[in-house]
């Protein structure tokens, strides 16, 4: 299993199969992957770290081939979707590394064990197992599949779902008891799907008697949150939610909009932030925290820079009273960018989250927004809404 019983990390969990599977083989490493699962592994661990581990290629399983390189070992991480298996036979039938260690995010079907059986013709399969870490791991308590928003729940996205919330409690260790919400049609066809899917792999689901629970088992609550009315209707003012809100994350990555911030001369790629509590201390400290109180983390942060760098900063009149002022030192002292927390980073989303408040009319719009959440009477409201609207 991923974690000891009672830990509920999911970060942690993946990290350790990936540990896992890049330990149990020595000598140099390639690293076979495919396209979720690039995705999975580099949210939880950076290149460098991986590299670390004796890996000395990166590869997707789709990619045009390349020469052989029978010095390498493959350390294959696969979801076990048909096409996958079958892009894997041909691999073996045509091998390009020495050894083959195959490591699948889900349950491997015996067809499909079969069907790799018959395409190993030279014998370099060395292992097969399956570590389920067939989800993306936000932060220790939250993840996501990767579904598109607004997506109607079609068959594949149906199976997607259940099979990445199997993954998930083979992970975790738990053999929950499911509840759903029984005005969603799309929660309890989910909820229907993973109870089969649990029924039809107990053997899986039997941690042994150090995961056994002896009191009642664990709650898989199952919502649809399209039924919540409300969260869409007020505009977020803590870090991590703007951000999400008004310039996008997924999987951990923000697109900057080439209007909202200055591209250093000659960079093509600095427009992709990785904005990840995992690998930035920083960001971690400051996610939850309120628009208002951001800047101040900020100041204090590159007050510590001035202070560790008085040469640099000596004689010069460094001025930090708005957000613009500390864009300018950033720009200015490229040093900034080595920042073991790159507090850089987190000056060009703050300019960014500020530029589209102010273009927005944010802050009216949110007192507008609180004004018809709790107040009972509305005529000020609608007076007001009206006056915004130009009406």
């Amino acid at each position: 299993g991923a974690v000891e019983a009672g830990r509920m990390d999911v970060v942690y969990a993946v990290q350790q199969y990936v540990t896992r599977m890049t330990e149990s083989v020595g000598g140099m490493k390639a690293l076979l992957l495919d396209k979720e699962t690039t995705v999975i592994v580099s949210m939880v661990f950076s290149r460098s770290k991986v590299l670390e581990k004796d890996v000395f290629l990166f590869q997707r399983l789709d990619a045009e081939r390349r020469g052989q390189m029978l010095h390498l070992k493959a350390v294959v991480f696969l979801r076990p979707t048909r096409e996958n298996v079958e892009m894997l036979a041909k691999e073996l039938r045509e091998p390009m590394f020495g050894e083959y260690h195959l490591f699948f995010s889900n349950v491997l079907s015996n067809d499909s064990v079969r069907m790799l059986a018959q395409a190993d013709e030279f014998e370099l399969v060395k292992q097969i197992h399956e570590c389920y870490g067939d989800f993306y791991a936000l932060m220790p308590h939250a993840f996501t599949l990767s579904i598109p928003p607004n997506s109607t729940l079609t068959t594949p996205l149906a199976d997607r779902t259940r099979d990445g919330l199997f993954a998930l409690l083979l992970a975790l260790k738990k053999k929950p008891a499911i509840r759903y919400q029984v005005s969603s049609h799309d929660a309890g066809r989910i909820a229907a799907l993973l109870s089969q899917h649990i029924d039809q792999h107990q053997e899986t689901l039997d941690f042994g008697p150090s995961c056994r629970q002896d009191d009642s088992p664990p709650l898989l609550l199952i919502i649809d949150r399209t039924e919540d009315p409300i969260s869409p209707l007020l505009n977020q003012w803590t870090y991590q939610a703007m951000v999400h809100e008004l310039l996008g994350i997924k999987n951990n990555l923000v697109e900057l909009p080439q209007d909202l911030v200055a591209m250093p001369k000659g960079c093509q790629d600095s427009q992709s932030i990785v904005l990840s509590p995992i690998s930035d201390e920083f960001y971690q400290q400051i996610m939850y925290s309120d628009f208002g109180s951001l800047h101040d983390s900020v100041l204090s942060k590159l007050e510590e820079f001035k202070k560790a760098n008085p040469s640099m900063t000596k004689g010069a009149n460094v001025s930090f009273k708005t957000i613009g002022e500390m864009q300018k030192f950033v720009e200015k002292y490229p040093q900034m960018h080595k920042m073991k927390d790159n507090v850089s980073k987190h000056v060009n989303l703050l300019q960014c989250l500020s530029k589209v408040v102010d273009r927005q009319n944010l802050m009216a719009v949110s007192e507008l927004e609180q004004q018809l959440a709790c107040v009972q009477d509305h005529k000020a409201a609608l007076k007001q809404l009206l006056v915004m609207l130009g009406g």
